[in-house]
């Protein structure tokens, strides 16, 4: 049982790592592109930001949470692509 705790935890955040690195790219994007407009592409971009950090941290604190007192977290949309990253036993 500890073994598809583990292997199932390690999915999650290899996944979530993963989609940070995915917003990260999409944020620097967009911050090279809208952000230049004056003040509402400044504006987008801080939200943007913003809103993703929050989730971000969110998610990661639940799951490092939920990892210590050894019960299973199960993100609502990502957990059905999270079980298909491989690890190996």
């Amino acid at each position: 049982p500890k073994d598809a705790f583990v292997k199932g935890h390690a999915q999650r955040g290899f996944l979530l790592f993963f989609l940070e690195a995915v917003v990260l790219i999409f944020l620097l994007i967009v911050d090279n592109t809208l952000g230049r407009i004056p003040i509402l592409g400044f504006l987008l971009v801080i939200v943007l930001q913003f809103v993703s950090f929050v989730v971000f941290l969110v998610l990661s604190l639940l799951g490092f949470v939920k990892g210590l007192a050894g019960e299973p977290f199960r993100m609502p949309i990502l957990d059905d692509y999270a079980e298909k990253v491989p690890v190996s036993d």
